[in-house]
C-alpha cells in the first residue's frame, strides 16, 4: 500500500456510513486490542474554539516537558495533520503501516456481518494506535461532531472534559435547539473527570452542568469578567486571567482571549491533578501557540488572513475581529463554504465588511457549494461579488485588486450614493432635484441620475432631466453632461436619511442569545424609523464592544435598493468602525412598539 492509497482507501470507508453511533470504532478497536485503554485524554468538545483551545494546551504541555499527542479535525493544509505527536505530524510510513493493520481488523468485522466502520473512526482508531506506540504522556482529543456518539467518545481515562464554545451546528445530527446541541456535546463527560467550561448561552450551560451532575463531576467556568485585555492586534495580543499576568498569546481575533481563558483553567486544572506546568511553561507555551486557518495572517503585503468561520456564532466573531483589528481597511473575501452549512446566515453577517466578494468551491469536498450559486447568495447583501473558476484563480484575482488600491474606506451603499448625488447637486446648483435613480454599471460604477416630473399643458408629463453623474463606490467620478470632475461630500447619518424617500420595507435583525428576524411592511412605521434616524447625533469612535447586542436594519426601496445601518449596543457600526450615538433608543422604541402592537414580539 502507498501513500495514495492508503489516503484513497480512508476516504473510500465512507461509503459505510450507516447508523450515528459510537458501536462501529468500539468492535473495531477491540480488535485492535483498544489501545485508546493505554492513553490519558482531555477531551474537547463544542462548536467554536476547540482547536485554538487544543493548540493552547497541547504547546504549553509540551513546554513543560510532556510527549502530547494531538488529533485534530478538519485540518487544512495537510491530511497528515490530524495526527501528531509534540506538533511532529504522523509519518506517511507510520500512516501506512497502521492503515494496513485497521483495514485487516475492517474486513474482519465485514466478514462476521458486522458494521464497518467509517472513514473518521478508521482514522480516530489509527490515532489511538499511533498514540500508544509513542507512549503518550497525555492527549488532546478534539471531537468530530457532536459529543455523545462521537468516535472520540469511546475512550475511558478523561482527566479533563472540556466544552468550548457551543452554538447551532450540525442541526440535523445533534438536534433542534441549542439545548438539544449541547446535551450530545456533554456526553464527552465521564465520572471521575473534572468539567472545564466556555461561559455559554443559558441554554446550553443547563445542559452542560446537568450533565455534569449526572456523572459527579466537578465544574467549572471561564470567568469573562476577570479577563482583562492588556494589548489587541494581529501582531500580538496579551491578556490577564485571575493570577496570570500579561499573558502573550499570537493568535489574533477578540475571541482568542475568551479561548485563552479556557486554555488556562484547563491547565490550571491539570496543575491540581500533578502535572507540573510552571508559569514560565505556561506563558512560553501560550506565546508560542499556533494555529494556522483561525484568523491566520499568512502574507503581510498585501496583508492576506486567513479564518475559517463556518456558523452563525464563529461568524459574528470574525465579524467583530474585522472590524476591531481593521479599521478603515478596503477588503477583499475570498470565500467558500459547504451546501450543509448555515451559509446564508454566515454570508449575512460578513459580506457587508467587503469592499468585494470572490467565490469558489471548496476543493475536495463532495459537500461543498458551487461557486455560482454562493455568488448568488452573496448578491442579496454585497452586489460586488464574481464567482471565481478555482482557488487559485480567486487568489491571483483578490492580489490583482489588491494591488490597484488596498486601504481605502469600505464603499458606500447605493442609497447612499444617490442622497450624496442630491447633496452636490443642492449645493452646486441651489436646487434640490426631487428625484434619483441609481444605475449599476458592469464596471462597477454607479450612474446617477437626477430629474423631476413635469406635467404638462395637456395634463401629460416628461422627464426633466437635472444632471447625470457617473461615480465609484466612493463617491468619485464624473459628471456625464459637463465632462467634470466631482466628487460627492461625506455625509453624515442624519444628513442621508433626510433625502432617504419612505421605504417599501424594513427588516429587522436581532443579535442576542439567538438571531431574530422581521419584516415590517407598515408605511407609517417606516417613516417613522426614517425620521428618528435622521436625529441620531454621531459621536466619537468608541472600543467598547458588546458581543450578543447588534441589530442591524435593512430598508428596502421601492426600486429594489437597499440601505443596510448596523448598531451594536446602540452605537454605529459604519465602515468598520464603531461610534457612539445618541438618540438609537428612539428608533429601537418605534420597532419595538409596533412588533408589541402586533404581537410579534
Amino acid at each position: 500500500m502507498t501513500y495514495e492509497e492508503a489516503k484513497t482507501y480512508l476516504a473510500d470507508c465512507n461509503q459505510y456510513s450507516g447508523e450515528f453511533s459510537v458501536e462501529p470504532i468500539r468492535n473495531l478497536l477491540s480488535l485492535l486490542g483498544n489501545p485508546q485503554d493505554q492513553l490519558t485524554f482531555v477531551h474537547i468538545a463544542g462548536t467554536n474554539g476547540k482547536g485554538s483551545v487544543l493548540a493552547y494546551v497541547s504547546t504549553v504541555l509540551k513546554e513543560a516537558g510532556y510527549k502530547v499527542g494531538r488529533y485534530i479535525s478538519p485540518t487544512i493544509f495537510s491530511y497528515r495533520e490530524r495526527i501528531q505527536v509534540n506538533e511532529s505530524y504522523i509519518s506517511r510510513e507510520d500512516l501506512i503501516r497502521l492503515t494496513e493493520k485497521v483495514k485487516a481488523a475492517g474486513d474482519q468485522l465485514l466478514a462476521e456481518g458486522r458494521q464497518h466502520p467509517t472513514m473518521f473512526e478508521m482514522e480516530t482508531a489509527i490515532a489511538f494506535l499511533y498514540f500508544a506506540e509513542q507512549n503518550c504522556d497525555l492527549v488532546v482529543l478534539e471531537v468530530g461532531m457532536g459529543g455523545r456518539r462521537d468516535a472520540t467518545n469511546v475512550i475511558r481515562n478523561t482527566k479533563v472534559a472540556v466544552l468550548a464554545s457551543i452554538s447551532m451546528d450540525h442541526m440535523g445530527f445533534l438536534g433542534n435547539t441549542l439545548g438539544e446541541i449541547a446535551e450530545h456535546k456533554a456526553g464527552i463527560i465521564k465520572p471521575g473527570c473534572t468539567v472545564v467550561s466556555a461561559s455559554q448561552q443559558p441554554e446550553a450551560a443547563v445542559s452542560v452542568r446537568k450533565k455534569a451532575e449526572q456523572e459527579g463531576c466537578e465544574l467549572i467556568c471561564v470567568e469573562p469578567e476577570k479577563i482583562k485585555i492588556e494589548k489587541r492586534g494581529l501582531e500580538g495580543q496579551i491578556f490577564s486571567y485571575k493570577e496570570h499576568a500579561q499573558v502573550e498569546i499570537a493568535l489574533a481575533g477578540e475571541y482568542q482571549f475568551l479561548n485563552g481563558a479556557l486554555a488556562l483553567e484547563v491547565l490550571d486544572e491539570l496543575k491540581r491533578k500533578g502535572y507540573e506546568i510552571s508559569e514560565e511553561a505556561l506563558k512560553a507555551g501560550m506565546k508560542k501557540t499556533v494555529w494556522l486557518g483561525r484568523f491566520s495572517a499568512i502574507a503581510r503585503d498585501p496583508l492576506f488572513i486567513v479564518d475559517g468561520a463556518h456558523n452563525r456564532d464563529a461568524a459574528r466573531v470574525f465579524r467583530d475581529s474585522v472590524e476591531r483589528d481593521l479599521p478603515g481597511k478596503r477588503l477583499i473575501f475570498i470565500m467558500g463554504v459547504l451546501a450543509d452549512k448555515e451559509y446564508e446566515e454566515v454570508v449575512r453577517q460578513t459580506v457587508s465588511l467587503a469592499a468585494e466578494v470572490i467565490t469558489v468551491m471548496t476543493p475536495d469536498n463532495p459537500r461543498a457549494l458551487p461557486a455560482e450559486e454562493l455568488a448568488n447568495t452573496v448578491k442579496k447583501y454585497n452586489s460586488h461579488v464574481q464567482a471565481a473558476e478555482s482557488l487559485a484563480a480567486a487568489v491571483d484575482l483578490a492580489y490583482e485588486k489588491a494591488e490597484k488600491e488596498d486601504a481605502r474606506l469600505a464603499p458606500y451603499q447605493s442609497v447612499e450614493l444617490a442622497a450624496m448625488a442630491r447633496a452636490y447637486y443642492l449645493k452646486e446648483n441651489n436646487y434640490l432635484a426631487p428625484e434619483v435613480e441609481c444605475l449599476k454599471n458592469d464596471d462597477g460604477t454607479t450612474t446617477l441620475h437626477l430629474y423631476e416630473i413635469v406635467k404638462d399643458d395637456d395634463e401629460s408629463s416628461h422627464t426633466a432631466t437635472s444632471a447625470w453623474y457617473t461615480v465609484d463606490e466612493y463617491g468619485k467620478g464624473e459628471d456625464d453632461i459637463l465632462g467634470n470632475t466631482v466628487e460627492f461630500p461625506n455625509m453624515s447619518l442624519g444628513e442621508i436619511a433626510e433625502y432617504v424617500k419612505t421605504p417599501i420595507a424594513l427588516t429587522y435583525n436581532e443579535e442576542r442569545e439567538t438571531h431574530n428576524e422581521w419584516k415590517i411592511t407598515d408605511a407609517a412605521t417606516i417613516n417613522a424609523c426614517i425620521q428618528a434616524i435622521s436625529q441620531i447625533n454621531v459621536g466619537e469612535e468608541t472600543e467598547l464592544r458588546t458581543m450578543d447586542a447588534g441589530e442591524t436594519l435593512v430598508f428596502q426601496m421601492a426600486d429594489g435598493n437597499t440601505w443596510t445601518l448596523d448598531f451594536e449596543a446602540g452605537n454605529l457600526l459604519r465602515n468598520n468602525t464603531c461610534y457612539e450615538t445618541d438618540g438609537w433608543k428612539k428608533v429601537q422604541n418605534i420597532i419595538r412598539d409596533y412588533l408589541t402592537e402586533e404581537g410579534l414580539q
